[in-house]
C-alpha cells in the first residue's frame, strides 16, 4: 500500500472539526476535503517515538476491516504530515468546489448532543481519550494468555451502559452483552458478522502496512503479530457464541 505524504496540501478554509480524539485539520487532497487526525501526545510516555502512530493505525484499519465486512463506512488513506504518522477521512459533509469555495449538504452530530437530546438525563456522560502502549509490553503481552484475554474480551466498553441491581450505571463489555442476550435480533447480527467475515483478508490487510516509512516506525512486526492474534481470539470467542 501506498503512505501518501499531505506535507504539501492546502488547508481546507473554514472548516473545523472537534472532538477528543487527538488534533484535527482540514485539508484539501484530490479535490475533496479530508479530515486529517493527528496521534495523540506521547509526551509523557518513556519512550515516545515507538507509539506515535497508535491512533492513526487504529483509524484506518477499524474502517477497513468494517470496509471487508461489506458495511459502509468513510473513506480513509494513511500518510504523514507534520512529521506524524495520520490518518485521512474523507469529510462526506462537504462538497469542496476550490480551495475558497465549499458547499456543505450534510452534517455530521456529535454523539454528545444526540445523547442529550434523545436519551434518558441519567445516562451518565461518555468520554473517551484514547491509550497509548509501549511496544516493549505488546511484546510481553503476546506471550501471556491472560493478558491477551484481558485485552480481547475485559478491556472493551461501549459508549452505552446499564442500570445494575446496585442502582449504579455499568459501561457495558460487548462480549458479555452478546453471550448473555436474549434479544434474537443480536444474535442474528452475529451471524451474519460471522459469515462475512475473512481472517485471510484480515490479515492480508494488517501486513500491508509498512513497517517504516522513511524515518517513521509505522507498524512493526510485532504489533502485527498482536493485532492479528487479538482479532483471532476475538472471532474464536464470537464464534463459539454462535447459535
Amino acid at each position: 500500500m501506498n503512505i501518501i505524504d499531505f506535507s504539501n496540501a492546502k488547508t481546507a478554509r473554514g472548516v473545523f472539526y472537534g472532538g477528543d480524539a487527538g488534533a484535527k485539520e482540514a485539508i484539501l487532497h484530490d479535490d475533496a476535503t479530508w479530515m486529517i487526525k493527528y496521534p495523540k501526545t506521547t509526551r509523557d510516555l518513556i519512550n515516545p517515538q515507538i507509539s506515535y502512530t497508535t491512533s492513526p493505525l487504529s483509524e484506518y484499519l477499524g474502517s477497513k476491516i468494517y470496509e471487508l465486512l461489506g458495511l459502509p463506512t468513510h473513506e480513509v488513506l494513511l500518510g504523514t504530515r507534520k512529521g506524524k504518522i495520520v490518518v485521512a477521512c474523507k469529510d462526506f459533509t462537504w462538497l469542496t468546489i476550490n480551495e475558497r469555495t465549499s458547499h456543505k449538504p450534510y452534517e455530521l452530530i456529535h454523539f454528545h448532543y444526540l445523547k442529550n437530546t434523545f436519551m434518558s438525563s441519567d445516562l451518565e456522560s461518555y468520554s473517551g481519550t484514547g491509550s497509548e502502549t509501549l511496544l516493549d509490553e505488546v511484546e510481553k503481552r503476546l506471550s501471556d494468555t491472560n493478558a491477551m484475554e484481558q485485552d480481547a474480551f475485559k478491556s472493551p466498553r461501549c459508549v452505552y451502559k446499564y442500570r445494575g441491581l446496585d442502582n449504579e450505571s455499568h459501561s457495558i463489555n460487548p462480549f458479555e452483552f452478546i453471550e448473555n442476550t436474549k434479544i434474537q435480533g443480536c444474535r442474528d447480527a452475529l451471524d451474519r458478522f460471522l459469515s462475512k467475515i475473512n481472517m485471510g483478508d484480515v490479515r492480508s490487510l494488517i501486513d500491508e502496512i509498512p513497517e517504516h516509512y522513511e524515518v517513521l516506525s509505522i507498524m512493526p512486526h510485532t504489533q502485527k503479530r498482536f493485532y492479528i492474534k487479538l482479532i483471532e481470539i476475538r472471532l474464536d470467542k464470537l464464534a463459539s457464541m454462535k447459535i
